[in-house]
Order: structure tokens, then sequence, then C-alpha cells
């Protein structure tokens, strides 16, 4: 008697299947719109042939003489009874006479699964897709472990991206188009003179086709103004103080100043 008869379950009942973990690498162009993409899994799964028993064709397991079905060994210590699993059943409290030629007694065959998962769009380094009911086969009839796609967005070449933050690209921009605002393939236009390293409001990015069924997933964008080359060279070569000195402080021909006022 033990908590697993006051809940209903013994320990050589259905147990449930492993989780499985897969590490999936993207693009950033595949994170920022979204994509469908083929993967192929190791992993264990039911034995056809047996129905996961373990057992031949035409023949059925039995109870384990050793431990009378109960998967677990109860050992007399002074005050204290200590269970222990079974070693010839391994905890499943079932032997089998004729194994399966398949599975060989193990009830699980291992197999090269292809699926096809489907990625949102706006996925970031360290999200997790949850896929119910791919991961290990469970045993004795249970329920299957569930597959986790683990994301790792490859490194964007055109800007730095902060980690924790959805995708996002620096765009160059021109010093007139900073100055006076100009428009862009997005819904919205770069509003004038904004604040440097300030990103924009959040745009929607394109669609990718027509047939997209989605309208896309905010893509925040940083501007970064450029200088001209040509302007810049002519800033270096002015002299640092034009302007200054006792020439800047002389009055304009045909006005009087200050001084000159009745």
């Amino acid at each position: 008697f033990g908590f697993g008869d006051l809940f209903g379950r013994r320990r050589g009942g259905p147990r449930r299947g492993s989780d499985l973990r897969y590490n999936l690498e993207i693009s950033f162009e595949e994170a920022a719109f979204g994509t469908e993409t083929h993967i192929q899994i190791p992993r264990a799964e039911t034995c056809k042939e047996c129905g996961g028993n373990g057992a031949a064709p035409g023949t059925q397991p039995t109870a384990c003489p050793t431990c009378g079905g109960s998967g677990q060994m109860t050992f007399q210590q002074g005050f204290f009874s200590v269970a222990r699993t079974c070693s010839r059943c391994r905890g499943t409290g079932r032997v089998v006479a004729s194994e399966c030629k398949t599975c060989h007694g193990e009830g699980q065959v291992a197999i090269e699964r292809k699926l096809q998962i489907k990625i949102p769009p706006g996925v970031d380094t360290g999200s997790q897709l949850r896929i119910t009911g791919e991961g290990e086969a469970g045993g004795l009839g249970g329920p299957p472990g569930d597959l986790y796609v683990v994301i790792r967005v490859e490194a964007d070449q055109r800007g730095p991206r902060r980690a924790g933050r959805p995708p996002g690209r620096a765009h160059p921009r021109r010093r007139q188009d900073q100055d006076l605002g100009s428009g862009g393939r997005a819904a919205r236009d770069h509003p004038p003179r904004p604040r440097p390293g300030l990103p924009p409001a959040r745009q929607q990015a394109p669609r990718r086709s027509p047939r997209a069924p989605a309208r896309g997933h905010p893509h925040p964008a940083q501007l970064r103004a450029e200088a001209p080359v040509r302007a810049a060279r002519e800033d270096a070569a002015r002299p640092r103080h034009q302007g200054q000195g006792q020439d800047a402080l002389r009055p304009h021909e045909g006005h009087p100043g200050l001084r000159g006022r009745p």
C-alpha cells in the first residue's frame, strides 16, 4: 500500500513520454516575416508490431512473479520500510516470455520523424514553440511527450539588435531627408528632423507576398543620419575662428551702430 494506490495508479502503470528539444537557427528575414520549414527529429515511437507491450504477436505479457506486478520490492530496515524498483521487470510489473523481434521487448523503436512547423513573425532568439504530442512515445499506453523548438536568430549585417527586443534595423538616411523628411516603403513617412537614434512610431512591415494571410508584424526601425562627404570636407577646411575678432564687432557700412545713435 502506497501513494500510488491512493491516487489509483501504480508505479507499473502507463507513463507519459519524455519531452524533446530541437534547436532551430533561422535567418533575420525569416524571424521578421515568419516562415514554414521542415525538421527531422530522432525519437522513440510505439512499436507497431506488438502495440507497445513488447510481447511477440499472439502472446501477452504476464505479471512479474518477483514483485507480484507492483513493480517495487519492499525491504525492511529496522523500523523503516524501503521500496526499490524491481530488478526483473524494471518497474513495469510485467514480464514478457516471448519478446517481439522488432523492438526486442522494449515496446518502442527509434525512428526519424519529419515535421513541418510554422514559425510566426516576430520571434527572437530564445523563443520556444511548443508542439503538443510530438515528443517521445509514452510507456505502457501512456500519452506522448511534447516537442519544444528553441529559436536562434542569425545576426543581421545591416544593423545591431539588442537581446530581448523585437527584430529591427538601423537605416542610413541622407542629411536633406533628415531635415525635410522623406517617404519610404512603409505606410508612414519619416518625419523631419527626428532625434538621432530614436526609433519612429512602429510601422507594419510590408507583406512578403500577396497571398500572405497576415498584414505583417511590427518592425521597428532606427534612423541614422549621414553627413554629406563634401560638406564635411568644406567644414574641415574652413578656419576654426572665422568671423571672430575685431572684424566681427565692426558695424556694417551705412549703419551707424549703437554708438552712432542720437
